[in-house]
């Protein structure tokens, strides 16, 4: 996993009777386990508390899903997509039946700018996640870069070898022709 999901900067949770108020203005989902709640590379970008139930974020990484968190209920997730106008940059799936409030772009600015017990929280989690998903970043980088060495090594490593592997074959055949003429 990226993250520890105890992290409570990190993942906080919203107070119940926050999140009772604010359910008025979102829209309340229902999904079964494994439904996709959001994809990577969506541009519809919204902001979802966890009522009941857990989501699944994960992420395509070269060809494999790789599980970064799992949000429980009263947490949120869609923040950074959100607050930084790009598409989803993960999946969010349903981890069991799973009920959530989706709040639209403009829903959640209106939320940020009248409610500061939300601001303060979504933000400040904003800014630990956002560092978080560079360092992910770069650690990747880093071994993509390590991977491209190692596959260029085990070329240059190869082609003396093979060289190599030539050359006995034509001692080899050379050493026959001497001895069947001798």
């Amino acid at each position: 996993m990226l993250h520890d999901p105890r992290m409570e900067s990190m993942f906080p949770h919203l107070p119940v009777e926050k999140i009772r108020e604010m359910c008025a203005r979102g829209d309340e989902l229902s999904f079964d386990d494994g439904e996709t709640i959001f994809a990577e590379g969506d541009s519809d970008n919204a902001f979802y508390i966890v009522l009941e139930g857990r989501i699944r974020i994960t992420k395509k990484i070269a060809s494999e899903e790789r599980l970064l968190v799992i949000h429980e209920a009263g947490q949120f997730t869609g923040d950074i997509s959100l607050l930084m106008g790009t598409p989803f940059s993960a999946t969010g799936r349903a981890d069991g039946p799973t009920r959530v409030v989706r709040f639209s772009q403009d829903e959640f600015r209106l939320m940020i700018a009248e409610c500061p017990q939300l601001a303060a929280p979504v933000l400040k989690a904003f800014a630990a996640r956002a560092r978080e998903v560079d360092a992910s970043v770069v650690q990747q980088e880093k071994l993509a870069s390590l991977g491209k060495m190692a596959a260029g090594l085990a070329h240059e490593l190869n082609n003396p070898a093979s060289a190599m592997v030539r050359t006995v074959q034509a001692l080899e055949g050379a050493i026959s022709r001497v001895s069947r003429l001798g």
